[in-house]
Order: structure tokens, then C-alpha cells, then sequence
């Protein structure tokens, strides 16, 4: 998959300093308590909630970067097409005690296809492993 480019680095705003002031003072009152075990522990623990990612990725989302990771692969193979990325929307179909998550269309980018018959290889691939009908697939040629 291609990096987004260029990124963005998030900025620090004054409401952030303040609470992050905010949370030593609370850290400095604790820590003058009697129980500065518990201070020390409290404090602990914080520092490794911190360290942990915003975000936790699921099963789900291991398997939905894996199937684009292996239809680009696939993708490439084709002759003419070039550099390829893919995205893959989903939607998740719940029926009694059973969901099932499904996918709900394609996008698929490619150096090569601007060659209508390149072009048609990629989608009707997508389309076949894929299980979705033709509208639900479109295939762009890339700025490279």
C-alpha cells in the first residue's frame, strides 16, 4: 500500500499543556500523602496506560489489511498494471446469533490503468475474488 505522503505532525495546544499541569500538580499533592506507596503505584500505572496505543487494531482488522495486502499482490502480477494500491470497504451482516462481515466494494489504483484492457483485468479480478458485482469496483490510474 503507498504511505499517504507527506503527514502532518500533531500540535501541541495550550489546553493540552494545562492539563498536562493539571495532572503533575495532582501527582505532587499524591506523592506528599502519607501513602506515597500507593502514590508511587497510581503513578505507575498511569505512566503505562500512557504507553499504551490509542488505538488497538482486532482480529478483524488484521484480516481486512491482510485481504487488500493479497489482492494487491495478485493485482501486480498482471501484465501492463505497474504499481498497484487497493481498498476494501466492509460491512458486517448480523442474523440471529450469527454476524458476518463482508465486503462492500473495492478501489482499486494502478499505474497501468490508464490501458482500458488493463484496466478491465483489474476490476474483474477484484470482482472474482472479491464476490462483488462490477459497479462495486472502480479501478483509477495512479498520479505515478
Amino acid at each position: 500500500m503507498a504511505d499517504g505522503g507527506e503527514r502532518k505532525g500533531k500540535s501541541i495546544s495550550s489546553k493540552d499543556i494545562l492539563s498536562a499541569k493539571s495532572i503533575i500538580s495532582k501527582i505532587e499533592k499524591l506523592l506528599n500523602t502519607r501513602n506515597k506507596k500507593i502514590a508511587a503505584i497510581i503513578f505507575i500505572i498511569g505512566i503505562l496506560l500512557m504507553t499504551l496505543p490509542g488505538k488497538t487494531e482486532n482480529k478483524k482488522d488484521f484480516a481486512h489489511s491482510d485481504e487488500e495486502e493479497r489482492l494487491c499482490s495478485i493485482l501486480t502480477q498482471i501484465q501492463g498494471c505497474g504499481r498497484v494500491d487497493v481498498m476494501i470497504t466492509y460491512s458486517e451482516e448480523k442474523d440471529y446469533n450469527r454476524s458476518q462481515v463482508k465486503a462492500k466494494g473495492a478501489i482499486i489504483v494502478a499505474q497501468g490503468a490508464d490501458d482500458v484492457g488493463v484496466s478491465i483485468k483489474l476490476s474483474q479480478a477484484a470482482q472474482a475474488v472479491l464476490d462483488l458485482p462490477a459497479h462495486k469496483v472502480r479501478v483509477y490510474k495512479s498520479m505515478e
